[in-house]
């Protein structure tokens, strides 16, 4: 059986790695990468693409990739193409149309919703 006092002892270090983890999540590095995500996803604009194209990355198995192009309009109006990786996105047939997000200076540079809600949220 064990004493009370090493009972306590292994509460106190638990609370100490729990807020060292709620520390270094919230306050660490792993913030810090957030918030510059979350700046550079200020200037994105959401619209509706649809895959033109897709192909494969030429690896094989681990670090394989697809790369779908993609076509939307911009705030202006005019029809953009440009590449996008999959990821972890489900897979999808040409044609097929998703929700993106654009950078309004930069249009070749997109991501999916589902990565830009994970990182403003």
């Amino acid at each position: 059986m064990q004493s009370k006092g090493a009972k306590i002892g292994f509460i106190v270090l638990l609370i100490v790695f729990g807020i060292g983890a709620y520390w270094f999540y919230n306050y660490g590095p792993f913030a810090q990468i957030n918030n510059e995500a979350k700046k550079a996803y200020q200037n994105y604009s959401k619209t509706e693409a649809t895959i033109i194209s897709q192909e494969s990355n030429g690896r094989i198995g681990k670090g394989a990739n697809i790369i779908w192009t993609i076509q939307f309009k911009n705030d202006k109006g005019e029809l953009v193409t440009a590449k996008m990786d999959k990821n972890a996105l489900p897979s999808k047939e040409n044609g097929e149309k998703l929700i993106i997000y654009y950078d309004v200076e930069n249009l070749n540079s997109v991501t999916s919703e589902e990565h830009y809600n994970e990182v403003m949220n």
